[in-house]
């Protein structure tokens, strides 16, 4: 990848600027912190709500799937003993393939295209953004058919 030369003004330019920018956006970051604790969201969150959701739902479900107790209870998702009497169950599974689909969609929004402009990045494949739609498309069916059954 080609290095970009900067002139010696925007070697002092863009740090000064990244410090300002930081410190005149103190009240705003101030505002959205006390905005997600009054009502769990920030009005900077709507802006994307599916990269909100995608950037904390994964480890939810993570936290989720290690901290719980038991199962839904429902005709596919049945419960087994192994060897040692401890009860596994095919939740675990399908809170793993939850968990995928929504990284696969953190991954689906961060991918980068190729333009004109930044022909020099590389090129998605058309099968490679299909694979991470249908993980996200299987793992969202199972979100929404268990919704009810997210708690511990």
């Amino acid at each position: 990848m080609k290095k970009i030369k900067l002139k010696w003004w925007e070697k002092i330019y863009y740090p000064l600027w990244r410090k300002w920018d930081w410190f005149r956006n103190i009240p705003d970051e101030i505002k959205w912190f006390i905005q997600r604790g009054k009502r769990g969201y920030a009005d900077s969150d709507v802006w994307s709500i599916d990269g909100y959701l995608c950037s904390w739902l994964p480890s939810a479900l993570e936290k989720l799937k290690n901290t719980n107790h038991g199962c839904p209870v429902s005709d596919k998702c049945k419960c087994t003993r192994d060897g040692n009497e401890n009860m596994k169950c095919l939740f675990d599974d399908y809170l793993d393939k939850m968990i995928l689909g929504f990284k696969s969609v953190n991954d689906l929004l961060n991918l980068v295209y190729i333009t004109k402009k930044n022909k020099n990045k590389p090129k998605i494949l058309k099968a490679e953004e299909d694979k991470l739609q249908n993980k996200f498309d299987e793992g969202m069916k199972l979100f929404v058919k268990y919704f009810q059954s997210l708690w511990d």
